[in-house]
């Protein structure tokens, strides 16, 4: 609940970066479904949207640029141009 209500209001007061920690644990599928077209809508709008997630299925559909933290370095899987 606490996670809904945090994504409402970066909604409401129209954040222009959002940093969600593991978004989609603990929901059912529709909810899942509902905050995936949530974020694409966000992103759409201009919105710089941060996941941090080991839901590799959510970060495919998800993001545009996905890296991974190995150790103390960064490392970039995927850039989208």
């Amino acid at each position: 609940m606490k996670k809904k209500l945090g994504i409402a209001q970066a909604i409401m007061e129209e954040q222009k970066i959002v940093l969600l920690d593991k978004p989609m644990n603990a929901l059912d599928e529709e909810s899942v479904e509902n905050m995936r077209e949530l974020f694409k809508q966000l992103a759409n709008d201009g919105a710089t949207i941060l996941i941090a997630s080991h839901n590799k299925e959510d970060i495919n559909k998800l993001c545009d640029d996905i890296y991974k933290i190995k150790g103390h370095r960064l490392e970039n899987i995927k850039i989208v141009v």
